[in-house]
């Protein structure tokens, strides 16, 4: 009998390591992040320092046989007895309504960053708006709706509401300061008991594929309605196409959660799209997002209402289309002015559940672009940035008691300095252009290529210069 019973342990130590090496029982692959631990090679000195034991012993739980199979049951079980998830951030509420808890916290306002903070922002983008108005290229900000403001019935009550929010704050610093923006938040909740078409899944983030319809159709519309270029009339075809099937994303919280059975879910709307006037001049419109720009981006949606100017992704990765390839570049390393100045519309898009990171630095890079050049805008700049960053203003302390002046007299120094150096160092790209236009102007054989490709492309001399 015990003979028996050893051989039993035996085979089941042994064959999670052997359902691993023969590939069998891999079962279905773990959504969310996961990036499995290397092995490692033996050596007297990993061995000694234990650092190959820890590598070790981390590559074998991540490796070993069933693995996904067990997380998936534990899962599970965690939910169905005690209506846990086991991953992080995520909040089951009512009737099995699917959230992260940064959407609730930004609805409740837990994480407001304060009135001063969305007071210089709201600053900053304020005057890039004026300055492109005056360039004829429009920016205007969407806040587009989230789970958590259009379904709060169903979040659990443990979470508080605070007196104020990056929401209600935006709202108030935009209509004070005359900044052009679309409030979906404020025109979903308006429509959510009229509307008979899921705009949110139970079992997902995002809005749904109609949502996604009522959102960029109120887009296109207020572009075409203040850039003064027409943007195609977006279509929906009806009826509209309900499924049982759910696709990505009206999933995307169930799927991070890795269960073993799926969660209920109710039919969801996949509509299909057409496009009226078509051929209309497109604008060029720049899309600075979160992931709610991701459907509007994978749907071909942008592609046929906008001439593409781009995906901007957290303002970090960009993604664009050339001659029908996608193109995929990191923001930072982009020629930033010239792609904000040859837009016709710039869009900064972000859910309610971003607003604490909104704009994603992009009021930072561009205001240091494009502020006033003067020496005064300048000084005022540099000696507010200074004073508002802990690092910076000690190295002044510091050097104020090296030099044996006052802290505001070496601020002062320093800021003239600063400002001195980027006048030196900058020049505005209207001023560029007209130093390259010039150029080709006066060289006969560049001249003449140009106005080639204006021929070819049926445009005047002017445009393509």
């Amino acid at each position: 009998m015990k003979t028996t019973f050893y051989f039993l342990v035996l085979i089941l130590l042994l064959f999670p390591p052997m359902a691993k090496q023969l590939k069998i029982f891999d079962g279905k692959p773990l959504s969310g992040a996961f990036y499995p631990t290397d092995n490692i090679s033996f050596s007297k000195e990993l061995w000694l320092s234990g650092e190959f034991q820890n590598k070790k012993d981390s590559y074998i739980k991540d490796h070993i046989g069933f693995r996904n199979h067990l997380i998936r049951l534990y899962n599970q079980l965690l939910f169905s007895l005690f209506n846990k998830p086991n991953t992080p951030g995520v909040v089951i509420g009512e009737d099995n309504y699917l959230y992260l808890e940064e959407y609730i916290d930004n609805y409740t306002g837990k994480n407001f960053v304060g009135e001063q903070s969305i007071a210089q922002i709201t600053t900053r983008i304020k005057y890039l708006q004026d300055y492109f108005k005056q360039r004829n290229i429009t920016l205007i900000t969407v806040f587009a709706p989230s789970k958590a403001s259009f379904y709060p019935e169903y979040i659990p009550k443990r979470y508080n509401r605070f007196d104020n929010s990056n929401y209600s704050e935006f709202i108030k610093q935009y209509q004070k300061k005359e900044i052009l923006h679309i409030d979906l938040i404020q025109y979903f909740n308006q429509i959510k008991d009229t509307c008979s078409v899921p705009l949110f899944p139970k079992n997902g983030l995002h809005w749904s594929s109609y949502g996604m319809f009522i959102g960029i159709d109120t887009i296109a519309k207020k572009i075409s309605s203040v850039s003064g270029v027409k943007v195609s009339d977006i279509i929906i075809n009806r009826p509209i196409t309900f499924s049982g099937d759910i696709k990505t994303p009206d999933a995307d919280v169930e799927e991070i959660m890795n269960l073993y059975l799926d969660i209920p879910k109710d039919a969801m709307p996949y509509p299909t799209f057409k496009y009226r006037n078509s051929t209309a001049s497109k604008p060029k419109v720049l899309v600075i997002s979160d992931s709610y720009y991701w459907q509007v981006y994978t749907q071909n949606v942008a592609h046929n209402l906008f001439d593409w100017g781009g995906f901007w992704y957290y303002s970090k990765t960009g993604y664009k289309q050339e001659n029908s390839n996608e193109i995929k570049f990191s923001v930072e390393q982009a020629h930033f002015q010239y792609e904000l100045v040859k837009q016709n519309v710039i869009v900064l898009l972000a859910s309610q559940a971003t607003l604490n990171y909104f704009p994603f630095d992009f009021d930072k890079k561009a205001y240091f672009e494009f502020m006033p050049q003067d020496s005064l805008s300048l000084n005022n700049y540099y000696k507010h940035e200074i004073r508002n960053n802990a690092v910076w203003y000690k190295t002044i302390v510091d050097k104020a008691r090296a030099n044996n002046v006052s802290e505001d007299e070496q601020l002062i120094k320093d800021a003239d300095w600063m400002s001195k150096k980027y006048i030196q160092d900058h020049e505005t790209i209207e001023s560029k252009i007209e130093k390259i236009k010039a150029a080709i102007l006066k060289d006969a054989k560049w001249k003449a290529s140009v106005e080639e490709k204006a021929k070819v492309k049926n445009i005047s001399f002017e445009e393509m210069l």
